[in-house]
């Protein structure tokens, strides 16, 4: 299954490849954080750093391969809240460095 940045984005429309409710949907995912996060739920994922999606070929922004677990939107939803969790504990690392100082 591949999966794009543009799947997992709250600010990107139905139209332009979001898979998810907004509310689900993160906020400018990376391919880097949806690497790591594919990783940590044993999804085996594979990067394709140069590769454009067919919808919007013109912006060369990756893609990631990963294995299916279940449905597409069940792992999306899998995957964007894994991302908001690590969101969520790096500004809680952040803050404590900063109440540190």
């Amino acid at each position: 299954m591949v999966v794009w940045p543009m799947n997992l984005d709250g600010g990107t429309s139905w139209s332009a490849g979001r898979k998810l409710s907004a509310s689900k949907a993160v906020r400018q995912p990376t391919i880097k954080e949806i690497v790591q996060v594919a990783t940590a739920l044993g999804l085996s994922p594979e990067i394709a750093e140069k590769a454009a999606s067919p919808s919007i070929n013109c912006e060369k922004l990756g893609s990631v391969t990963i294995k299916r677990s279940g449905t597409k939107q069940s792992t999306l939803k899998s995957i964007a809240s894994e991302i908001l969790k690590a969101r969520q504990r790096d500004a809680r690392a952040t803050e404590q460095k900063r109440d540190k100082r």
